[in-house]
Parts: C-alpha cells; sequence; structure tokens
C-alpha cells in the first residue's frame, strides 16, 4: 500500500491547476499518488493535466456533472494510501515537501501541517498561517473536541492534514445539503469519534500554500467556490436544517453517543469573519461581524422567516443595484 494519496477534486481550475501538478512532481518519492476528479469542467483543466506524463498523477473525469461534495466522496473513496491529504485545485505545495513528510507518518495517527495563505495577486507573498501548532493545540487539546468545533464551525482547514484513510469510512453517508456544508461534517466525523483527535502528530514544516480570497472579484477567480455556491446557497434554510438533522441522525448511528447527538441538535454553531466576509445571523449581519446559526432544530422552525428575511434583503439589495446602474 503507498503511504500518501493526495486527493484534488477539480472544476474550471486551468489557471491554477499547473502550478499545482508541478509542485507535486517536485518530490522524488513514488510513495504516494495523485488522484485528480475533474467535475466536467468547460475550460483547460483536463487538457492540462493529460498534459503531465507521471505515473504518480491519476486523473478521473465524471461522466457526468455532480455536486462538489460528491466529487469529494468519490476522490476519497479512489485513493489507496494509508493517510489521505485534501487539496483544492488552486493550492499548491512547498517543493518536495512529500519527501520529508511521508516518513513523518504514523499508522492510525492524524498528522497536521501548518498552511500558508497568499495573496492572490502575488503568490509569493504569505499573508498568513492556518493550522499553526498554537491553534491545533486550542482545538485539539480540549476536554471534548466537539463542542469547541462548534463555536468555531469555520475551522473546517483541520482537513488539509494528513489523515489515514480509514478514518473517511462512511463518510458518504453524509449530506452536502446543510447548514454547516459538508467540510466541517468531515471534521466532525474524522475527528470526533473515538477521541481520534487526542491521537496526532504536528509536522514542523509549512506543507500547504493556499491562496485568500478577500473580495468579490477574487471570489469570481475561484471555480471551486462559485460551483459549490451555486449548489448551497440558493437552497432554503428548510432544506439546510433538514440536511443538518440528517447528519447528526447518520453521526449517532456510526457513533452511538447520545451526547453528541444532543449537541448536534441542540447547540448553535458559530465562526469568525474575515472583515470582507458577510457575518451575524445567517449571514444577514455586517462584513467581519461573528457568524451565527440556531442549532438544527430550532433553525428548522423558523426557517421559513430566516427564508422570507433572506429573499427581502436580496430583494433590496438588488433594488439598489438596479438604481445605481440607471
Amino acid at each position: 500500500m503507498l503511504s500518501l494519496s493526495i486527493v484534488i477534486p477539480v472544476f474550471n481550475e486551468d489557471k491554477f491547476i499547473k502550478k499545482n501538478i508541478n509542485s507535486l512532481l517536485s518530490n522524488s518519492s513514488r510513495d504516494f499518488e495523485i488522484i485528480i476528479f475533474d467535475n466536467c469542467s468547460d475550460d483547460n483543466t483536463l487538457n492540462i493535466l493529460k498534459s503531465f506524463n507521471d505515473a504518480r498523477l491519476k486523473i478521473t473525469k465524471q461522466p457526468k456533472k455532480v455536486s462538489p461534495a460528491k466529487n469529494h466522496k468519490d476522490a476519497i473513496k479512489k485513493a489507496r494510501g494509508s493517510h489521505i491529504f485534501l487539496a483544492g485545485g488552486d493550492d499548491f505545495f512547498h517543493h518536495e515537501v512529500f519527501d520529508k513528510v511521508i516518513p513523518f507518518l504514523e499508522k492510525d495517527k492524524i498528522t497536521f501541517c501548518k498552511m500558508e495563505l497568499v495573496d492572490t495577486k502575488n503568490v509569493n507573498k504569505v499573508i498568513g498561517n492556518q493550522n499553526t501548532e498554537g491553534v491545533i493545540k486550542n482545538i485539539f487539546e480540549v476536554k471534548d473536541f466537539l463542542p469547541n468545533f462548534l463555536r468555531f464551525i469555520n475551522h473546517d482547514t483541520l482537513m488539509h492534514s494528513f489523515i489515514p484513510k480509514n478514518f473517511f469510512q462512511n463518510i458518504q453517508y453524509y449530506n452536502s445539503f446543510c447548514i454547516e456544508r459538508f467540510w466541517p461534517w468531515m471534521c466532525i466525523h474524522v475527528f470526533s469519534q473515538k477521541e481520534r483527535y487526542k491521537n496526532y502528530n504536528y509536522f514542523p514544516s509549512p506543507v500547504l500554500i493556499t491562496r485568500q480570497y478577500k473580495n468579490t472579484e477574487d471570489f469570481k477567480e475561484n471555480s471551486y467556490i462559485l460551483d459549490t455556491e451555486k449548489i448551497l446557497v440558493t437552497k432554503s434554510y428548510v432544506v439546510k436544517s433538514l440536511g443538518s438533522i440528517y447528519n447528526s441522525l447518520v453521526y449517532f448511528f456510526f457513533t452511538k453517543n447520545i451526547r453528541h447527538l444532543c449537541m448536534l441538535l441542540f447547540a448553535t454553531r458559530s465562526a469568525d469573519r474575515e472583515s470582507s466576509e458577510q457575518g451575524g445571523f445567517y449571514s444577514m449581519g455586517k462584513k467581519g461581524e461573528r457568524l451565527k446559526y440556531l442549532a438544527p432544530l430550532a433553525s428548522l422552525l423558523l426557517s421559513p422567516v430566516i427564508d422570507l428575511a433572506r429573499l427581502i434583503r436580496l430583494l433590496i439589495k438588488s433594488k439598489k443595484n438596479n438604481r445605481s446602474y440607471s
């Protein structure tokens, strides 16, 4: 068995994918594979991928367009490595870093690593870090990971780690049409079960380099974000609340942890927001304000009101934009 699978679901990444693959192929090790699942890109992504001639690169094109979450699930299922590292098509990696990481990996143990954030206009400019050792300690060195995570629900960057493949078992049963989106549920499934979060290593050097999208124009550069938003944001909170309730029951089915089930159904979710990101109650507040969601059961009861409020807000915003163009 290979030591590592780098799993990269892609959609319309022709601006970035060459740099990503080149950074991976800089490693001399043959003890890893690169799993690419293309979600029916309509740009030049697939042609760029096919231009590489390296047995470590394994490309699959979806026969028809699927949701971003389904594309992730299919790619994870195909991985053969004992550990999996998830990345985006617009990310890239430090030169030869996997030659150093692979000997560091241990069976059934998560290995976290630092991510560097770079400016979208200048990828040589590091503007911040995520998954630092201090952050990992704050999140994981607690009595129980789950309630801590629900207070920082946007810390789904934790999935950019070296995670044993068997920890992803049954991930396909989780629904992506939910309040939290799919990546936070992967975090909950992977890290909460059997107190796995207490057993980890930390690789001392940065591994992943990811672009920091700060404004609307930057987001337009990221096809994966646009693809996700098209599917999820347009759904009503009735659907999202039911999706979160369903996911809570799926988690309970596999863990039989009644205390965690109660947290998932009755605890509010919140997250810090960047100054450019919409915050407040259900993203209806000011930019930079802390984001807050009610627990799924409470959210389901209030979702018709929330959907109506969001619709009215959208109509007012649309009317203002129309006036500005006239």
